[in-house]
């Protein structure tokens, strides 16, 4: 198992810049920043869905985002893609997690990378984006929003930070994939699902799936979809 996070004191020093957007709710009996918190002190690499090497994310954004702008990396954790990124000269990325000992990980992973990543602890169901984004990235935070309301949010989200022309890419569960996910029910879904939640405002432009083999060494299925916000919803003609 690699350390956890050895001086969480330490965490304004080590992030360039912290954007706290309150507040964090609860859902039902569940408090996400403390349970997030508490898998990223206890199990740190050794998490379900850590990957040693991010490779669908990146080719999946090297395919389809548009040049080396701005991304927004939701639930990041303590993902090596950011890092990935910034060794391949992107310059404006962001990191949104509920978890502030993942972001304090994910600081000192960045190294001498940490300059050009914004670190954002916010819930996903609370945020709202003070600038605008041309990619958006959500490996495996969608699928446990299960409550129609929270994922109808969601989309609301992504169309309002992403600019026109900008893409979301996004992975979660398949219906081949788990029920369940560090004790929290996900949602399954296909790309077809995913593209039909987001409607008219974005283009579906892929559809894919993958497998991820966790540190445990368990095989899990995830669909990934991406999709162009467009500049004006898409019309339909019969």
């Amino acid at each position: 198992m690699s350390p956890v996070l050895s001086n969480r004191a330490g965490l304004k020093s080590l992030l360039r810049q912290v954007v706290l957007l309150p507040p964090l709710p609860q859902n039902g009996n569940v408090d996400h920043q403390t349970h997030w918190n508490s898998a990223y002190e206890t199990k740190g690499d050794e998490v379900s869905w850590f990957e040693g090497e991010p490779t669908q994310s990146l080719r999946l954004i090297e395919q389809f985002a548009p040049a080396k702008h701005s991304l927004l990396d939701v639930g990041s954790g303590a993902s090596w893609l950011l890092v990935r990124l910034a060794e391949r000269g992107w310059s404006d990325l962001n990191a949104l997690d509920v978890s502030s000992t993942a972001l304090a990980l994910l600081a000192e992973r960045l190294g001498g990378h940490a300059d050009v990543v914004t670190m954002v602890l916010a819930d996903i169901r609370t945020f709202v984006a003070h600038r605008s984004y041309v990619t958006w990235h959500d490996r495996a935070v969608l699928h446990f929003l299960n409550r129609d309301d929270d994922r109808i949010a969601y989309a609301e989200t992504v169309a309002a930070s992403l600019q026109p022309g900008g893409v979301a890419i996004i992975g979660g569960f398949s219906p081949d994939g788990p029920t369940h996910c560090s004790g929290l029910e996900v949602r399954q879904s296909t790309s077809k699902e995913i593209a039909s939640l987001f409607g008219e405002r974005f283009t579906l432009l892929n559809a894919e799936i993958d497998t991820h083999i966790t540190p445990q060494g368990n095989a899990q299925s995830f669909s990934w979809t991406v999709l162009r916000r467009e500049e004006t919803p898409r019309t339909s003609h019969c």
